[in-house]
């Protein structure tokens, strides 16, 4: 350990496990202040941590001005293959952008299966108040009938049954 730092903490009478989570929360606090709100860096935090934090339709729709129209499977002309269709209604830009603002980091639908991976949409559309976002659906494994969930980023949608 570095002189310097060994006679502060001795001054102190300070152990350097506290030390760590002392740091952390300076470090957090600091981003939250250049950054922007606290709330921010918490959710970029628990997203990085891999924790989703779930909503109803109801508070999407309320929060974030996205009402979900559609999820369900639909098939794929001459292919014999589907897609899985999800279809959301801009109800407020002002307060979806939040979720849908960056094309880099498009809605993911999970399938509440153990092992299930997220899937990424293959193909978008969107008009003024519309976005439909096409997702494979590699050898039909979503059925109509399964229960999916929609996540924007550190956001999880409650569960939804697939038409």
């Amino acid at each position: 350990m570095n002189n310097w730092l060994s006679q502060f903490l001795e001054k102190y009478n300070l152990k350097t496990i506290y030390l760590l989570p002392a740091l952390i929360v300076v470090i957090i606090l600091i981003a939250s202040t250049i950054g922007g709100s606290f709330d921010k860096t918490v959710n970029n935090l628990g997203e990085a941590m891999g924790r989703k934090t779930v909503i109803s339709q109801q508070e999407l729709e309320k929060k974030y001005g996205i009402r979900i129209n559609f999820l369900g499977v639909a098939p794929m002309m001459g292919s014999g293959e589907a897609i899985i269709d999800l279809e959301l209604q801009i109800l407020d830009f002002n307060k979806a952008k939040v979720l849908i603002g960056d094309p880099k980091k498009p809605p993911q639908l999970v399938l509440s299966k153990p092992n299930a991976m997220p899937l990424l949409p293959e193909r978008s559309t969107a008009s003024s108040m519309m976005y439909e976002f096409m997702f494979p659906n590699m050898g039909n494994v979503v059925q109509p009938g399964d229960i999916l969930r929609v996540n924007f980023g550190n956001l999880q949608v409650e569960p939804i049954k697939a038409k």
